[in-house]
């Protein structure tokens, strides 16, 4: 069984950047991906992935389908990332005025 750290036949080297092993160039930008799942995204997003899946069912993303599965672009990540999505902390309805008496 041949190690990674061993020669290369034909006398290249695994450090000379060519071979197995060899450590990427420093200056080489990561590729960003173009497509994320359903809990990629909201990693990303730092959200629940309920919250993805109400933005799904409610047209926030644009999608893609491969197979079986719902992709979400990168873009739409973006644009959702930047929108206000304000909602008020309380929750609680007003009170609602009190019926007037109609027997008088």
């Amino acid at each position: 069984m041949k190690k990674y750290n061993q020669e290369v036949p034909g006398g290249s080297s695994s450090s000379s950047g060519n071979g197995v092993g060899a450590k990427p160039e420093a200056n080489v930008a990561p590729v960003e991906r173009l497509l994320y799942g359903r809990k990629e995204a909201a990693y990303k997003l730092s959200i629940s992935l309920r919250q993805v899946d109400y933005g799904l069912a409610f047209g926030e993303f644009e999608t893609r389908k491969v197979g079986r599965r719902v992709l979400i672009t990168a873009s739409s990540l973006r644009r959702w990332a930047n929108a206000n999505h304000y909602r008020p902390a309380s929750s609680k309805k007003p009170a609602r005025p009190e019926k007037e008496d109609r027997a008088a």
